[in-house]
């Protein structure tokens, strides 16, 4: 099915990767359809699929990092997953939302 969210692979380089999210947050969706994710928690693949909501789904390694630099406060929010793979997701005062893949967890830098 289609998905009206972004999805960024970082993975697959020999190289250490960083993602600013302030650099490519604006103009994303919502996740429209949740099929194929799991939660423990229904209201936040509830709140992920908002018409209103804005999602960057974040793929990489250990080598790679994902650098919150817009200035918005964001907070840890829960997990889901999706094809087995675990995302950290992370929430701001704007109620946009970033997945990243747990194996990236240890490198998310926020201020």
């Amino acid at each position: 099915s289609i998905r009206g969210f972004e999805e960024i692979d970082m993975s697959g380089n020999d190289s250490s990767d960083v993602l600013k999210i302030g650099d490519v947050l604006e103009g994303f969706g919502s996740l429209k359809d949740t099929e194929g994710w799991s939660s423990g928690n229904q209201e936040l693949l509830d709140q992920l699929s908002e018409d209103d909501s804005r999602v960057l789904c974040v793929s990489g390694d250990k080598s790679d990092s994902v650098l919150f630099d817009n200035g918005v406060n964001w907070e840890n929010a829960g997990q889901v997953i999706r094809d087995g793979t675990s995302y950290d997701v992370y929430k701001n005062s704007n109620g946009d939302f970033v997945l990243i893949d747990e194996s990236m967890n240890s490198n998310a830098l926020c201020f």
